[in-house]
Order: C-alpha cells, then structure tokens, then sequence
C-alpha cells in the first residue's frame, strides 16, 4: 500500500461521510450502538462516556451487596477485560460496515462480528502499538502522538488485509500516514464541538457522532490509501485522461 498525495481537508471528508449516510442513518445508528457496546471505541469519547454510566450503574445496584467494593473491582476489571479481547475484530467489522456504506453496498448487522477468526490479531496489534507508543511517550510526548497516528490505519489494513502480519501492517499505516497525520489530527478535532454537545445532550447526541466520526475517518482511509481510486475506477479514468492528453 502506498501514500496517495491528498489535499482534502477534514470538511471534504465530513461531507462525503453526511453524503453515504444520507437515506441510511439509522442502520449506521443502529451499528455504531451494537459496535460501541462491544468495545469497538474503548477508549473514545463516548465509549469512556458509556463506561463511567455504567460503572455507575452498577454502583448503585450493588452498594447494598456485602463486599460491595470488591464486586464492583471484578465487574470493572471483567468489562476491561472484555473490551480488550473483543473490542479489536469488533472495530474490524465495523469498518467493514463503513465501507460498505461507502461503496452503497447491502448493508448487514452481522458484518459486525465477521472477523471473530482475527481476535488473537487484533489483540497482538493493540498490544504492540500500545507498547510503541509507551515508549514514545516515554521520551516526549511528541514521539508518542507521532507514533499514534502513525499507527492509526493498522486496523483498517488488517481488514482490507488479514493475511498481513503485525509488523506488516503497522509499517503499512507507517506508510498511508506518512504526510497525513495532521489531517487525521484535524479530522478528529473538527468533531471536539459535537461531542461537547453530545456530552450536554445526556449522550443522546452521540447516536448521531458515533457513526458520522467514525465513516468520515473511514473515507479519510479510503482516500489516502488509494482504495477510492481503485475500487471507484478513479485511478483508471485519470490513466485514460493521461493517455488522452499524451496521444497514446
């Protein structure tokens, strides 16, 4: 996989995402819902939002319970637990929902859970690129977000590619991101106001952030890897425009 050299800002890849969600929003509501709650975004916004109300929850059930705050460190460290083992191939399947709702594909919940056969993967991934981004933290925090976004593709690559290994598909994210971090950087902090709202709403706004954020990161994938152009034919057509113009 290589770079494509795109100058398209985070409103080109908000409005291609509101463009795709346009007559589906509910399906995307409905996924992004189920793919939240199965750790999908552990550690976004809303998902730490939805964590503390159900810590909190579970505080008011069981302050009564004899050893009230021992069960109440098993159900946090059970839910940890859970997120981290499922959330990854749960994430993979949602961006294969995105795409789908990209490419005006038939939509389907079960393409959610399509990719339960690369759990161990996706466990190894979120390890290593946790421990990478540790150790540049440890030095400066610069080298820690430069090595998180670098690493932001990997598992989009690793569902576009499963037969890729760990190593393969962090240096490929290496790779599409190279030149493109402050667009993902720009992209993220465009939704900073609609989560603050979200946030005012009770959380109800997040229904509708949850899978706006997540197919407007999806396009900026697409397009910076290339996969527009080809899936689209896009990359064809600019040949035969080039060919035109050459007199070949």
């Amino acid at each position: 996989m290589e770079a494509y050299d795109m100058n398209l800002g985070a409103y080109t890849f908000r409005r291609i995402a509101r463009e795709s969600l346009r007559g589906r929003w509910l399906k995307a509501i409905v996924a992004g819902i189920i793919a939240v709650w199965l750790g999908a975004y552990a550690m976004t916004i809303p998902a730490l939002c939805e964590y503390v109300a159900v810590i909190s929850v579970l505080m008011l059930i069981l302050e009564f319970i004899p050893g009230y705050y021992y069960v109440l460190l098993s159900a946090v460290i059970a839910i940890s637990i859970y997120y981290f083992f499922v959330g990854g191939v749960v994430r993979l399947g949602h961006i294969s929902f995105n795409l789908a709702l990209l490419d005006r594909r038939r939509l389907r919940y079960s393409i959610l859970t399509s990719h339960l056969n690369l759990w161990w993967k996706m466990i190894c991934a979120r390890m290593a690129i946790l421990f990478l981004t540790t150790i540049g933290l440890l030095f400066f925090v610069i080298p820690g977000i430069f090595i998180h976004y670098s690493c932001a593709m990997t598992p989009y690559i690793l569902e576009q590619k499963p037969d890729y290994t760990i190593s393969q598909s962090i240096m490929a994210s290496f790779r599409i991101m190279a030149g493109h971090r402050w667009q993902l950087f720009a992209l993220r902090f465009s939704f900073l106001g609609w989560n603050l709202l979200s946030m005012l709403t009770l959380g109800i706004g997040f229904l509708f952030v949850i899978p706006y954020r997540s197919l407007a990161e999806t396009v900026f994938y697409n397009e910076i890897s290339g996969r527009a152009d080809v899936f689209y034919g896009r990359y064809k057509n600019k040949q035969d425009q080039d060919s035109e113009m050459t007199g070949e």
